[in-house]
């Protein structure tokens, strides 16, 4: 349901991210789908405030959760920042779309209401993900967040988020730099600072390559 992070999983400045607790105009929970658009850019923004006025979330834990998934949409933000004042505006595009792609989803997505209770289908969702639920109390539509962490995606940002914004903000500072010349060869860095493995051949050695046994010598020979 969240944002794909092709960075990550596959997702700067500060190594962690918080939400944060700026005034912010009253969000519009008249609808759905502008709950929910106000609750997605609270998360990639860390707007605490707004985070708690349009989510069901009420326990600490829940807000430190939504805390891992907002530092991946910041970082991925600072990461932009800095790759287009090094690489360029269109190098850079593709993280900024990812900074913003949950609210991005949840714009071109399609709501259905059914009385006190909405789901809203994300645009771009993949096969099988689930939609965004919402629940409707005193006129007012907030995101389910409790049926929100049950999600697959969601729970895995959740558990991965604090890692991946320390890899992106480590990534980061190194393209301020100017330590890597292209924006491929940074996305490279990302991938190989969180999943070293991946650098590793994977390939089996062919004839010409792969090492000659040694030959035994037997005594008296």
């Amino acid at each position: 349901m969240m944002a794909r992070l092709p960075l990550a999983l596959v997702v700067f400045g500060l190594l962690t991210g918080t939400l944060s607790s700026s005034a912010a105009a009253r969000p519009d929970l008249s609808t759905p789908k502008s709950a929910a658009l106000a609750f997605a850019r609270a998360l990639e923004t860390g707007d605490e405030e707004t985070v708690r006025a349009t989510s069901t979330a009420s326990a600490d834990a829940d807000y430190a959760k939504m805390r891992n998934v907002s530092a991946v949409y910041m970082a991925l933000a600072r990461f932009h920042e800095a790759a287009a004042a090094r690489y360029g505006a269109a190098a850079a595009a593709p993280v900024a779309a990812q900074a913003c792609s949950f609210s991005t989803n949840v714009a071109a997505g399609t709501p259905n209401e059914d009385g006190d209770s909405a789901y809203l289908t994300l645009a771009n969702a993949a096969a099988g993900e689930p939609p965004l639920i919402l629940a409707r109390t005193g006129g007012a539509w907030r995101v389910d967040t409790h049926r929100l962490f049950l999600n697959v995606t969601f729970a895995m940002t959740v558990a991965q988020g604090g890692r991946i914004a320390r890899n992106l903000d480590a990534t980061t500072q190194e393209v301020a730099a100017g330590r890597y010349a292209t924006m491929a060869e940074a996305e490279l860095a990302f991938r190989m600072r969180s999943n070293p493995d991946a650098a590793r051949p994977t390939t089996v050695p062919d004839a010409e390559t792969r090492p000659k046994p040694r030959m035994r010598r037997i005594p008296g020979k």
